[in-house]
């Protein structure tokens, strides 16, 4: 009895150091847990994530001018290969809040030193609306053999530019200016289709173009000989405006010039607000002329890529007298067709066209002014007397959604066309600059066009969806231009920073 105790003893002692040592050890976990605890983020309930929103810095708003009309080589006929600027271009320009101060670019390529130029809006105050920014620029040409009216709206660089128009048949002249707004140099790539194909050309990669300046090619200078070009333009680096200037001579008659800008992007939908038939019946009349070809109306399609394709062209009568014609067409795609548009009556028309794969287009119009009765020219079959003529290109419009500015430049009777390609009808209100404004009503499926005045701006809001272009016409005098919408400027931007 009396060996035993102590081991009972010392076996109470030990469970208990045991219990002591278990309670320790639980004691343990517990600072440890407590510890952990203030190592590991714990999640907080009932709280979302905790987040803040950033605005970004607005930035400087630009819109290049196309710049004066070029020829290749001065009046004597020397400097060939030199672009060399002819007269000047009158810019108009306006901004929804702020006002806009033209600039002047390096004349890099441009022998003259007259360059192009771009609008520049500075950054709306701090919690003011931004402004929306638009120009234009017109200019009437009579030197020599260039005699004719072009117009064009500053457009925004881009790094893709689709260009429909143009030919470097014998007497057509076509020039590719490529203007660089940025502080970086712009290297180009220039990718060129037409009633053949793709052109396979030297030159036609790693075009420097310098920053602030301008570089013009002539297209004859790829491919010589070309009906129907289409051009694509590619930038990295700096984006470019690129535009195209055309003039014609027939024979040793001036025929016209124009200032192409780019096209709305490769779409299964496109829109051409605002096509001018003019002068239809002297247009028959000079058929038979040598020349005078490429006066009658066509419309230019080109589908990149391979296969064939269907298109479907819907004409609307913008004055409302006629229900819109539509026919369908075959194509192959990776080539450039040229459709005739037909007899279609004098007038301003909306040209729909839809396809089974993403297209650019353009039409092409002409204005021709003969001596006498062209209908007599026609019966008797003599030859008319042409006394004035000119050409224009009208391009793929992109869309418009909610508001836009315009800037009409001056010019011959300058009207603002309004499509509705969409199934639902909407009213406009137009605010001009100056003068009193109006609401105008586009039904679905219809266009309207408004005579407007030159040198003058106009807001254009109330609608959800709208295709515009600005056009003119006069003796000898034709040229139109596309709408663009607003900059899609910087939106606050929400950053989560953390999640429990």
């Amino acid at each position: 009895m009396t060996e035993t105790q102590p081991r009972t003893g010392v076996r109470r002692f030990a469970i208990a150091g045991a219990r002591g040592v278990l309670g320790l050890f639980g004691i343990g976990v517990a600072v440890v847990s407590v510890a952990a605890a203030t190592w590991l983020p714990l999640p907080i309930l009932g709280n979302g994530p905790t987040s803040t929103v950033v605005t970004p810095v607005a930035s400087t708003q630009q819109r290049i001018c196309a710049g004066p009309f070029l020829r290749l080589g001065d009046e004597s006929g020397q400097d060939a290969t030199t672009a060399i600027s002819v007269g000047t271009a009158a810019v108009t320009s306006a901004a929804t809040t702020g006002t806009p101060r033209l600039e002047n670019m390096e004349a890099t390529d441009n022998a003259s030193n007259t360059p192009s130029q771009r609008l520049i809006l500075d950054p709306a105050p701090a919690g003011s609306a931004p402004g929306i920014l638009a120009g234009s620029q017109s200019q009437y040409v009579s030197v020599n053999e260039y005699v004719g009216f072009a117009a064009s709206e500053c457009a925004k660089a881009s790094s893709d530019n689709w260009l429909v128009g143009g030919s470097t048949v014998t007497g057509r002249t076509t020039l590719l200016t490529l203007n660089n707004p940025s502080k970086v140099s712009s290297t180009v790539t220039v990718e060129l289709f037409s009633e053949n194909g793709a052109v396979d050309a030297s030159g036609m990669s790693g075009i420097i173009v310098p920053p602030g300046g301008q570089r013009v090619l002539s297209l004859a200078g790829f491919a010589p000989g070309m009906v129907s070009p289409v051009v694509h333009v590619v930038s990295t680096g700096g984006e470019v405006a690129a535009s195209l200037q055309q003039s014609i001579v027939r024979t040793l008659a001036p025929g016209g010039v124009d200032v192409v800008a780019a096209s709305a992007l490769p779409s299964t939908l496109n829109v051409i607000p605002g096509v001018v038939v003019s002068s239809p019946e002297s247009i028959v009349a000079t058929g038979g002329l040598d020349g005078y070809g490429d006066a009658a109306p066509i419309l230019r399609v080109f589908v990149p890529g391979s296969g064939t394709t269907s298109v479907t062209v819907s004409a609307i009568a913008e004055d409302g007298t006629a229900e819109p014609t539509t026919a369908t067409l075959n194509l192959n795609a990776g080539i450039v067709t040229d459709f005739p548009l037909g007899s279609f009556p004098a007038g301003t028309w909306t040209l729909s066209v839809s396809c089974d794969k993403p297209a650019v287009v353009a039409a092409r119009t002409s204005t021709v002014t003969i001596a006498g009765n062209p209908q007599a020219n026609v019966e008797s079959g003599t030859n008319p007397v042409v006394t004035a003529t000119d050409f224009a290109w009208f391009a793929s419009a992109p869309e418009l959604d909610g508001t836009a500015l315009v800037s009409v430049a001056a010019g011959p009777d300058p009207v603002l066309h309004l499509a509705n390609t969409g199934t639902v009808d909407t009213q406009v209100t137009i605010d001009a600059s100056q003068g009193a404004g109006t609401t105008v009503p586009v039904a679905a499926g219809r266009a309207v066009a408004l005579p407007v005045v030159g040198a003058l701006s106009y807001t254009l809001s109330g609608f959800t969806s709208l295709r515009a272009s600005v056009t003119y016409q006069g003796d000898g005098r034709l040229a139109g231009f596309v709408v663009s919408p607003p900059e899609r400027l910087s939106q606050p931007v929400t950053v989560y920073s953390q999640f429990g």
